[in-house]
């Protein structure tokens, strides 16, 4: 099986700004765990290839040789631990391994004594350097010095699975270091618990505990629409057959009741998963305005003309390059800056019109404020005591004070109960299907928070009309 969308994403980042930039926390699935991350080097498994992100101290770094030794002697231990696995070590080492150096030859040996080989020199593929018209493969380029040079390498334990290497164009962005793309193949594929069951990764409790603490966030906005309303569609006839056998028979069933709204949430979850991309919240930038945008357009417009001139390194072409590059990235740290030591405009008027306790709602909600957690509930840590507490207080607040109390309360029901009818219903009372879509189309507001199950309203909203019909038919019920 091919691994190459989820390899992709983990191999596909840029260097910027000389960090472990785009660490790959975003694509961890039931495939994908982070087994290692520190300051320099990061270590991921996917199924079983092992991806590793170095960075490795510059010319000039305090104890650079010694600091490189210890992170390439790191780097051994899991190799050996995950021999099994396809392994692909890549990113910044800061030195050209192709030349003579300290730092190049420590690295050289490293490869040579765990058997790995370089992408660049495996690959199949005859543009390997697509679109530069330069004979060497440079990876770093400092245009205010003129500088360039190969400072990023892929490594590999196994020749057969990179089909595939190439250095990118330098499209317009603001980091030092171009992008890489290395495609490779696996046909060992296993979840994160099938190999927790070996006993090597960490607990499947553990990954669920990790997924529920990054929250997501549906981007409608730029879902495939019709191919959601064409999969609920397909999806929902087969809960039609449920609905109906319970319509047919002498009493309602509670658990059949639940069983077929379950089905249908999980129709609804299941067609948003194959069609509506997920961010986290944190995701986008609030900042962002049409002044950046203008300053972005502007600079890659610059960056294509010095391109087609020849990336000429001196002249008005590439003056005017490094000019509106400069101005983009300034725009962006200031912006950045502005987020998080002022509040906007906007904020402030919004404040001015509330009044009293919703003037402090819209001030915490907005302004940064510490949680206090509560750790412990009358001198018990542990969890499940914790909540037999709660069960007993308000289990004793929901009881009559006395037992001839309690009794007195049921009869007065009972009694009642007898000859209720219910509320007496006329034609304004009456609903159907097209009054709950009008309801769900015009009524509830967009973009709210997802409820216990995980459905949101633009889940009903752009769902197939049977919906309407199903529900109507369980409030019928």
């Amino acid at each position: 099986m091919m691994l190459d969308k989820r390899v992709s994403n983990l191999l596909g980042h840029s260097v910027e700004s000389g960090g472990l930039y785009g660490c790959p926390f975003g694509v961890s699935d039931q495939y994908t765990e982070i087994i290692c991350c520190s300051d320099r080097f990061v270590v991921v498994s996917v199924s079983k290839c092992l991806i590793v992100s170095v960075y490795l101290p510059c010319v000039g770094s305090t104890d650079r040789m010694c600091i490189i030794d210890e992170i390439l002697c790191e780097l051994e231990d899991y190799i050996s631990k995950y021999s099994d696995h396809l392994i692909i070590i890549r990113r910044d080492f800061n030195t050209d391994v192709d030349k003579v150096n300290p730092a190049s030859d420590l690295i050289n040996n490293f490869a040579a004594t765990n058997g790995l080989h370089r992408c660049d020199k495996l690959s199949t593929s005859d543009d390997v350097y697509r679109n530069d018209t330069r004979s060497t493969s440079c990876t770093y380029y400092d245009d205010s010095r003129g500088i360039q040079s190969a400072l990023n390498f892929f490594f590999t334990n196994d020749s057969d699975t990179v089909p595939s290497f190439e250095v990118l164009d330098r499209v317009m962005n603001l980091s030092d270091h171009t992008r890489i793309a290395v495609q490779c193949r696996s046909d060992n594929f296993q979840t994160v618990y099938e190999r927790s069951s070996e006993g090597r990764f960490g607990s499947k409790a553990r990954s669920a505990t990790d997924d529920q603490t990054t929250v997501k966030s549906l981007r409608w906005d730029h879902a495939d629409l019709a191919h959601y309303h064409a999969v609920t569609g397909l999806y929902l006839q087969s809960v039609l057959d449920d609905l109906v056998a319970i319509e047919k028979s002498d009493s309602i069933d509670i658990g059949a009741l639940d069983s077929a709204y379950q089905r249908i949430v999980n129709v609804l979850k299941y067609s948003s998963d194959l069609t509506v991309a997920t961010r986290p919240k944190n995701f986008f930038k609030f900042w962002w305005d049409h002044t950046l945008d203008e300053l972005k357009a502007k600079s890659i417009d610059s960056c294509d003309l010095w391109k087609i001139a020849g990336r000429p390194q001196a002249g008005l072409v590439f003056d005017r390059y490094r000019k509106d590059k400069a101005a983009y990235r300034h725009a962006i740290r200031s912006k950045q800056t502005e987020a998080k030591e002022g509040y906007t405009n906007q904020l402030h008027e919004a404040l001015l019109t509330k009044q009293g306790l919703a003037f402090w709602k819209c001030w915490g909600s907005k302004f940064e404020k510490k949680s206090r957690v509560v750790n412990s509930v009358n001198g018990l840590t542990d969890h499940e005591g914790i909540a037999d507490i709660f069960v007993s207080y308000f289990s004793k607040a929901c009881n009559s004070n006395t037992a001839a109390g309690a009794l007195r309360l049921r009869q007065t029901y009972e009694r009642m109960h007898a000859s209720y009818l219910g509320q007496d219903t006329d034609d304004v009372h009456i609903f159907d299907a097209e009054l709950i879509e009008n309801v769900i189309c015009k009524k509830m507001r967009l973009g709210k928070a997802a409820d216990l199950d995980g459905i949101t309203v633009e889940h009903l909203l752009h769902c197939h009309s049977l919906l309407p019909c199903y529900w109507l038919n369980f409030l019928i019920l």
